[in-house]
Protein backbone atom coordinates (compact mmCIF):
# COMPACT_ATOMS: atom_id res chain seq x y z
CA UNK A 1 0.00 0.00 0.00
CA UNK A 2 1.68 3.52 -1.14
CA UNK A 3 1.51 6.09 2.25
CA UNK A 4 0.27 9.50 0.87
CA UNK A 5 2.34 12.12 1.90
CA UNK A 6 2.41 14.53 4.54
CA UNK A 7 3.74 18.01 4.53
CA UNK A 8 3.53 19.05 7.84
CA UNK A 9 1.84 19.34 11.22
CA UNK A 10 1.29 22.89 12.83
CA UNK A 11 -0.13 23.40 16.42
CA UNK A 12 -3.45 25.26 17.21
CA UNK A 13 -3.26 27.73 19.61
CA UNK A 14 -6.50 29.70 21.47
CA UNK A 15 -5.71 33.14 21.82
CA UNK A 16 -7.37 36.17 23.13
CA UNK A 17 -7.30 38.67 19.70
CA UNK A 18 -5.96 37.06 16.54
CA UNK A 19 -4.90 40.44 14.81
CA UNK A 20 -3.10 40.78 17.99
CA UNK A 21 -1.81 37.28 17.99
CA UNK A 22 -0.84 37.64 14.34
CA UNK A 23 0.91 41.43 14.46
CA UNK A 24 3.35 39.86 17.04
CA UNK A 25 4.04 36.63 14.49
CA UNK A 26 4.74 39.20 11.89
CA UNK A 27 6.10 42.05 13.37
CA UNK A 28 8.61 40.28 15.94
CA UNK A 29 9.15 36.83 14.58
CA UNK A 30 9.33 37.61 10.83
CA UNK A 31 5.88 35.19 9.81
CA UNK A 32 4.12 35.50 7.18
CA UNK A 33 0.53 35.60 7.34
CA UNK A 34 -0.88 33.37 5.36
CA UNK A 35 -4.73 33.64 6.34
CA UNK A 36 -7.14 35.85 8.01
CA UNK A 37 -10.63 35.69 8.30
CA UNK A 38 -13.38 34.33 7.64
CA UNK A 39 -14.09 38.08 6.67
CA UNK A 40 -12.24 41.69 7.30
CA UNK A 41 -14.41 42.63 9.90
CA UNK A 42 -14.87 39.70 12.26
CA UNK A 43 -11.06 37.87 12.25
CA UNK A 44 -11.14 35.62 14.73
CA UNK A 45 -8.73 32.64 12.71
CA UNK A 46 -5.43 32.75 11.75
CA UNK A 47 -2.51 31.12 9.91
CA UNK A 48 1.03 32.86 10.15
CA UNK A 49 3.98 30.51 8.49
CA UNK A 50 7.69 30.78 8.21
CA UNK A 51 9.46 28.18 6.18
CA UNK A 52 8.04 24.74 6.62
CA UNK A 53 6.30 26.07 10.48
CA UNK A 54 3.00 26.75 10.49
CA UNK A 55 0.71 28.17 13.33
CA UNK A 56 -2.69 28.35 13.36
CA UNK A 57 -4.24 31.05 16.15
CA UNK A 58 -8.47 30.99 16.72
CA UNK A 59 -10.09 33.15 19.07
CA UNK A 60 -13.14 31.39 20.67
CA UNK A 61 -13.90 33.45 24.10
CA UNK A 62 -11.71 31.48 26.52
CA UNK A 63 -8.42 32.33 27.70
CA UNK A 64 -5.21 30.32 26.41
CA UNK A 65 -3.88 27.96 28.86
CA UNK A 66 0.09 27.59 28.14
CA UNK A 67 1.59 24.30 28.82
CA UNK A 68 3.88 26.34 31.40
CA UNK A 69 0.66 27.71 33.50
CA UNK A 70 -0.02 23.85 33.88
CA UNK A 71 2.85 23.14 36.13
CA UNK A 72 4.04 20.20 34.76
CA UNK A 73 6.69 18.81 36.60
CA UNK A 74 7.74 22.51 37.41
CA UNK A 75 8.21 23.03 34.21
CA UNK A 76 9.86 20.37 32.28
CA UNK A 77 7.19 20.14 29.77
CA UNK A 78 6.89 23.81 28.94
CA UNK A 79 6.74 24.23 25.44
CA UNK A 80 3.71 24.64 23.58
CA UNK A 81 5.32 24.58 19.75
CA UNK A 82 8.96 23.13 18.84
CA UNK A 83 10.50 24.80 15.44
CA UNK A 84 13.21 23.23 13.97
CA UNK A 85 15.83 25.37 13.06
CA UNK A 86 18.74 24.31 11.31
CA UNK A 87 20.85 27.18 12.35
CA UNK A 88 19.67 28.35 15.79
CA UNK A 89 22.69 30.46 16.82
CA UNK A 90 21.73 32.91 13.15
CA UNK A 91 18.04 32.51 14.46
CA UNK A 92 18.60 33.86 17.72
CA UNK A 93 21.01 37.06 16.41
CA UNK A 94 18.23 37.96 14.05
CA UNK A 95 15.82 38.01 16.56
CA UNK A 96 18.23 40.04 18.53
CA UNK A 97 18.63 42.87 16.25
CA UNK A 98 14.39 42.40 16.14
CA UNK A 99 14.72 43.17 19.73
CA UNK A 100 12.47 40.28 20.68
CA UNK A 101 12.89 38.99 24.46
CA UNK A 102 13.42 35.26 25.29
CA UNK A 103 12.24 33.91 27.60
CA UNK A 104 15.51 30.90 27.92
CA UNK A 105 18.27 32.20 25.92
CA UNK A 106 20.31 30.16 23.37
CA UNK A 107 21.99 27.34 24.99
CA UNK A 108 22.46 23.43 25.00
CA UNK A 109 20.05 22.13 26.99
CA UNK A 110 19.79 18.47 28.74
CA UNK A 111 17.28 17.29 26.50
CA UNK A 112 20.30 17.16 23.41
CA UNK A 113 18.86 20.22 21.95
CA UNK A 114 20.45 23.67 20.76
CA UNK A 115 18.20 26.81 20.60
CA UNK A 116 16.16 29.05 22.66
CA UNK A 117 12.64 30.34 24.24
CA UNK A 118 10.16 32.81 23.19
CA UNK A 119 6.95 33.58 24.57
CA UNK A 120 4.60 35.06 22.03
CA UNK A 121 2.21 37.76 22.94
CA UNK A 122 -0.30 34.97 24.40
CA UNK A 123 1.77 33.24 26.79
CA UNK A 124 2.29 30.69 24.31
CA UNK A 125 5.94 29.27 24.57
CA UNK A 126 7.77 28.34 21.51
CA UNK A 127 10.69 26.59 21.92
CA UNK A 128 13.20 27.19 18.08
CA UNK A 129 16.25 24.76 17.92
CA UNK A 130 17.61 21.25 16.80
CA UNK A 131 18.96 17.88 18.00
CA UNK A 132 22.80 18.27 18.81
CA UNK A 133 23.79 15.57 16.30
CA UNK A 134 27.36 15.32 16.49
CA UNK A 135 27.81 12.60 14.48
CA UNK A 136 25.40 13.50 11.47
CA UNK A 137 26.68 17.09 12.18
CA UNK A 138 30.35 15.71 11.98
CA UNK A 139 29.19 13.75 8.41
CA UNK A 140 26.88 16.30 6.60
CA UNK A 141 29.66 19.64 7.07
CA UNK A 142 32.98 18.04 7.50
CA UNK A 143 32.55 14.87 5.88
CA UNK A 144 32.43 16.26 2.16
CA UNK A 145 34.37 19.17 2.93
CA UNK A 146 37.66 17.29 4.53
CA UNK A 147 37.53 13.49 4.04
CA UNK A 148 35.76 12.60 1.25
CA UNK A 149 38.56 13.93 -0.97
CA UNK A 150 41.14 11.79 1.27
CA UNK A 151 38.94 8.96 0.99
CA UNK A 152 39.34 8.68 -2.26
CA UNK A 153 43.36 8.85 -2.15
CA UNK A 154 43.58 6.19 0.24
CA UNK A 155 41.73 3.39 -1.84
CA UNK A 156 43.81 4.39 -4.42
CA UNK A 157 47.07 3.27 -2.56
CA UNK A 158 45.32 -0.13 -1.61
CA UNK A 159 45.87 -3.33 -4.11
CA UNK A 160 42.53 -5.23 -3.57
CA UNK A 161 43.82 -8.23 -4.80
CA UNK A 162 45.99 -8.93 -1.85
CA UNK A 163 43.36 -8.40 1.02
CA UNK A 164 41.41 -10.87 2.36
CA UNK A 165 40.37 -9.29 5.93
CA UNK A 166 40.95 -5.66 6.15
CA UNK A 167 40.13 -3.62 9.49
CA UNK A 168 39.46 0.03 9.49
CA UNK A 169 40.41 2.01 12.91
CA UNK A 170 38.08 5.22 13.41
CA UNK A 171 35.99 4.98 10.77
CA UNK A 172 33.56 7.59 12.05
CA UNK A 173 30.92 8.19 10.10
CA UNK A 174 31.90 5.30 7.57
CA UNK A 175 33.03 8.36 4.79
CA UNK A 176 36.27 5.81 3.74
CA UNK A 177 34.58 2.40 4.82
CA UNK A 178 32.21 2.83 1.87
CA UNK A 179 35.12 3.35 -0.39
CA UNK A 180 37.00 0.69 1.21
CA UNK A 181 34.00 -1.66 0.90
CA UNK A 182 33.71 -0.74 -3.32
CA UNK A 183 37.42 -1.43 -3.10
CA UNK A 184 38.41 -4.64 -2.61
CA UNK A 185 36.33 -8.02 -3.42
CA UNK A 186 33.21 -9.00 -2.45
CA UNK A 187 34.51 -12.13 -0.71
CA UNK A 188 37.03 -10.23 1.17
CA UNK A 189 36.18 -9.31 5.19
CA UNK A 190 35.70 -5.53 6.40
CA UNK A 191 35.66 -4.71 9.81
CA UNK A 192 35.30 -1.23 10.61
CA UNK A 193 35.79 0.02 13.81
CA UNK A 194 35.46 2.56 16.08
CA UNK A 195 35.59 4.14 19.36
CA UNK A 196 32.48 6.15 19.29
CA UNK A 197 29.36 4.46 19.35
CA UNK A 198 27.53 7.41 18.14
CA UNK A 199 29.81 7.64 15.30
CA UNK A 200 29.78 3.77 14.45
CA UNK A 201 25.28 4.21 14.67
CA UNK A 202 25.69 6.83 12.31
CA UNK A 203 27.77 5.00 10.07
CA UNK A 204 25.59 1.72 10.20
CA UNK A 205 22.26 4.08 9.52
CA UNK A 206 24.01 4.93 6.05
CA UNK A 207 25.87 1.34 5.32
CA UNK A 208 23.99 -1.59 7.38
CA UNK A 209 22.98 -2.96 3.60
CA UNK A 210 26.55 -3.34 2.86
CA UNK A 211 28.86 -6.55 3.82
CA UNK A 212 30.62 -5.00 6.79
CA UNK A 213 31.10 -6.15 10.76
CA UNK A 214 30.96 -3.80 12.80
CA UNK A 215 33.04 -3.26 15.72
CA UNK A 216 33.62 -1.05 19.13
CA UNK A 217 37.33 -0.95 19.33
CA UNK A 218 39.95 1.45 21.01
CA UNK A 219 43.10 1.37 18.57
CA UNK A 220 45.54 1.20 21.24
CA UNK A 221 44.16 -2.61 22.39
CA UNK A 222 42.91 -3.99 19.07
CA UNK A 223 40.84 -7.69 19.95
CA UNK A 224 42.90 -9.26 17.19
CA UNK A 225 45.36 -11.95 17.21
CA UNK A 226 48.69 -11.60 15.72
CA UNK A 227 49.57 -11.89 12.20
CA UNK A 228 45.67 -11.98 11.41
CA UNK A 229 44.85 -8.81 9.18
CA UNK A 230 46.13 -7.73 5.26
CA UNK A 231 45.37 -4.12 5.42
CA UNK A 232 44.81 -1.50 8.50
CA UNK A 233 43.56 1.65 7.12
CA UNK A 234 42.80 4.60 9.98
CA UNK A 235 42.33 8.21 8.43
CA UNK A 236 42.51 11.24 10.59
CA UNK A 237 42.41 9.54 13.99
CA UNK A 238 45.74 8.84 15.09
CA UNK A 239 46.45 12.75 16.25
CA UNK A 240 43.90 12.00 18.98
CA UNK A 241 45.31 8.79 20.61
CA UNK A 242 46.60 9.18 23.54
CA UNK A 243 49.27 6.06 23.74
CA UNK A 244 50.71 6.09 19.98
CA UNK A 245 53.91 4.21 20.19
CA UNK A 246 50.99 1.21 21.59
CA UNK A 247 48.77 2.15 19.16
CA UNK A 248 51.18 2.09 16.12
CA UNK A 249 52.44 -1.36 17.78
CA UNK A 250 49.36 -2.88 17.78
CA UNK A 251 48.82 -2.12 14.31
CA UNK A 252 51.99 -4.34 13.68
CA UNK A 253 51.40 -7.05 15.74
CA UNK A 254 47.74 -7.88 14.30
CA UNK A 255 49.20 -7.07 10.63
CA UNK A 256 50.13 -10.55 9.24
CA UNK A 257 53.73 -10.29 7.37
CA UNK A 258 53.80 -8.62 4.46
CA UNK A 259 50.63 -6.46 4.98
CA UNK A 260 50.28 -2.81 5.10
CA UNK A 261 49.24 -0.18 7.31
CA UNK A 262 47.79 2.77 5.77
CA UNK A 263 46.84 6.13 7.25
CA UNK A 264 46.29 9.64 7.24
CA UNK A 265 46.87 12.54 9.59
CA UNK A 266 46.51 16.40 9.17
CA UNK A 267 49.59 18.91 7.57
CA UNK A 268 49.57 21.81 9.52
CA UNK A 269 46.79 23.87 10.29
CA UNK A 270 48.55 26.89 8.24
CA UNK A 271 47.97 24.60 4.82
CA UNK A 272 44.10 23.68 5.71
CA UNK A 273 42.96 27.37 4.91
CA UNK A 274 39.56 27.17 6.22
CA UNK A 275 40.43 25.85 9.19
CA UNK A 276 43.06 28.28 9.63
CA UNK A 277 40.75 30.94 8.89
CA UNK A 278 37.96 29.72 11.34
CA UNK A 279 41.08 29.56 14.11
CA UNK A 280 41.96 32.79 13.49
CA UNK A 281 39.08 34.23 13.93
CA UNK A 282 38.17 32.54 17.16
CA UNK A 283 41.55 33.14 18.54
CA UNK A 284 40.75 36.81 18.62
CA UNK A 285 37.70 35.84 21.70
CA UNK A 286 40.35 34.00 23.86
CA UNK A 287 43.31 34.95 25.52
CA UNK A 288 46.81 33.55 24.06
CA UNK A 289 48.54 31.00 24.59
CA UNK A 290 45.73 28.32 23.72
CA UNK A 291 45.78 24.74 25.50
CA UNK A 292 47.96 22.42 23.69
CA UNK A 293 44.52 20.17 23.36
CA UNK A 294 43.65 22.63 20.92
CA UNK A 295 45.50 21.85 18.50
CA UNK A 296 45.50 18.02 18.34
CA UNK A 297 43.88 17.53 14.87
CA UNK A 298 47.47 19.54 13.51
CA UNK A 299 49.52 17.56 15.83
CA UNK A 300 51.21 14.55 13.51
CA UNK A 301 52.49 16.94 10.31
CA UNK A 302 56.02 15.95 11.16
CA UNK A 303 57.17 13.25 8.37
CA UNK A 304 60.25 12.82 10.66
CA UNK A 305 57.86 12.12 13.60
CA UNK A 306 56.05 9.69 12.02
CA UNK A 307 58.77 7.69 10.68
CA UNK A 308 60.48 7.29 13.87
CA UNK A 309 57.07 6.04 15.52
CA UNK A 310 56.65 3.67 12.98
CA UNK A 311 60.23 2.51 12.76
CA UNK A 312 59.97 1.96 16.76
CA UNK A 313 56.59 -0.03 16.53
CA UNK A 314 58.91 -2.78 14.15
CA UNK A 315 58.13 -1.60 10.44
CA UNK A 316 60.79 -1.61 8.04
CA UNK A 317 59.43 -0.06 4.65
CA UNK A 318 57.80 3.22 4.95
CA UNK A 319 56.43 5.69 2.25
CA UNK A 320 55.50 8.79 3.89
CA UNK A 321 53.66 11.85 1.82
CA UNK A 322 52.25 15.03 1.88
CA UNK A 323 49.11 15.06 -0.54
CA UNK A 324 47.50 18.42 -1.40
CA UNK A 325 43.77 18.66 -2.08
CA UNK A 326 40.92 21.29 -2.13
CA UNK A 327 38.22 21.37 0.43
CA UNK A 328 34.45 22.11 -1.14
CA UNK A 329 31.27 23.31 0.33
CA UNK A 330 28.38 24.91 -1.74
CA UNK A 331 29.12 27.73 0.18
CA UNK A 332 30.83 29.92 2.26
CA UNK A 333 28.10 30.39 4.40
CA UNK A 334 27.96 26.56 5.12
CA UNK A 335 31.57 26.24 5.72
CA UNK A 336 31.36 28.99 8.21
CA UNK A 337 28.17 27.00 9.82
CA UNK A 338 29.94 23.71 10.09
CA UNK A 339 33.26 25.15 11.19
CA UNK A 340 31.94 26.71 14.14
CA UNK A 341 29.67 24.29 15.12
CA UNK A 342 31.86 21.17 14.57
CA UNK A 343 34.74 23.21 15.95
CA UNK A 344 35.37 21.15 19.37
CA UNK A 345 37.10 22.97 22.06
CA UNK A 346 37.81 26.57 21.42
CA UNK A 347 34.50 26.74 20.02
CA UNK A 348 32.90 25.56 23.39
CA UNK A 349 35.20 27.35 25.33
CA UNK A 350 34.41 30.60 23.30
CA UNK A 351 30.41 29.89 24.13
CA UNK A 352 30.85 29.16 27.99
CA UNK A 353 31.87 32.75 27.65
CA UNK A 354 29.48 34.39 26.15
CA UNK A 355 26.90 32.61 24.04
CA UNK A 356 26.31 35.61 21.41
CA UNK A 357 29.71 35.43 20.04
CA UNK A 358 29.06 32.14 18.39
CA UNK A 359 26.95 33.72 16.15
CA UNK A 360 28.98 36.62 15.49
CA UNK A 361 31.98 35.15 14.53
CA UNK A 362 29.92 32.66 12.10
CA UNK A 363 29.06 35.86 10.41
CA UNK A 364 32.60 37.04 10.20
CA UNK A 365 33.80 33.76 9.59
CA UNK A 366 31.39 34.04 6.42
CA UNK A 367 32.38 36.67 4.87
CA UNK A 368 36.44 36.20 5.19
CA UNK A 369 35.51 32.53 3.49
CA UNK A 370 33.80 34.33 0.69
CA UNK A 371 36.35 36.53 0.18
CA UNK A 372 39.02 34.37 0.06
CA UNK A 373 38.12 31.02 -1.59
CA UNK A 374 34.92 32.13 -2.86
CA UNK A 375 30.53 32.66 -2.00
CA UNK A 376 29.23 29.88 -3.72
CA UNK A 377 30.90 27.32 -3.82
CA UNK A 378 33.78 27.94 -1.58
CA UNK A 379 36.96 26.31 -2.38
CA UNK A 380 39.91 26.38 -0.15
CA UNK A 381 43.17 24.46 -0.53
CA UNK A 382 43.87 21.81 2.25
CA UNK A 383 46.89 19.03 3.45
CA UNK A 384 47.66 15.67 4.25
CA UNK A 385 49.88 13.43 5.57
CA UNK A 386 49.30 9.91 3.86
CA UNK A 387 51.60 6.91 5.25
CA UNK A 388 52.22 3.46 4.19
CA UNK A 389 54.08 1.04 6.28
CA UNK A 390 54.70 -2.92 5.15
CA UNK A 391 55.26 -5.63 8.20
Amino acid sequence: MTKAEISGIAPFFIVKDVPLALSFYRDRLGFDITFQGPSDDDIFFGIVQRGAAMIMLKAVGVNPVPNYTRDIKKGIARWDAYLHVPDPDALAAEFSLRNVEFFQPLMDNDDGLRGFEVKDADGYLLYFGRPRNTAAHYDQFFGPMFFEPYAIEVVKRMDPTSVSIVLEIAAGTGRVTRHIRERIPASSKLIASDISEDMLGEAKTKLGHLNIEWQNIDAQQLPFSNNSIDLVVCCFAYMFVPDKPKAFAEAYRVLRPGGMFLFTTWDKLEENAASYTSRSIAKEYLEEPLPESYNLAASMSDETVIGQLLQDAGFSKITIEKVKQFSVSPSAKEAAYGLVEGGGLIYKEIEKRNPAWIAEIKIKLEKELAEKFGAAPMIAPISAVISQAWK
